[in-house]
């Protein structure tokens, strides 16, 4: 999907997303000076997060779009996976 081709809901959905992982990598490692009162908490950041998972979710549901299951595949990758036997990674193998 080009960004040509999206609705207005999953642009505010992808900018949604994207400021909360600003604010949650913020909170994980907050640039020198910042004191801890001008900060959001943890759990605050991840509900953010979360919420904007969700608007994801619905955003690029009604347009048809993917969805992911629990373990962020879609339905062709989760396919492909079960298809054949995990290949053990060998150090300095390129895939």
């Amino acid at each position: 999907m080009t960004d040509m081709n999206r609705t207005s809901q999953q642009t505010k959905a992808q900018l949604k997303w994207a400021v909360a992982c600003e604010q949650l990598s913020f909170v994980l490692d907050p640039p020198a000076g910042v004191v801890a009162q001008e900060q959001i908490d943890l759990a605050t950041a991840v509900q953010r997060v979360q919420a904007a998972l969700e608007d994801l979710q619905v955003a690029f549901d009604e347009k048809g779009g993917p969805m992911l299951d629990e373990k962020g595949l879609e339905a062709e990758d989760r396919a492909a996976c079960s298809a054949r036997p995990p290949t053990p990674f060998q150090p300095g193998e390129l895939r």
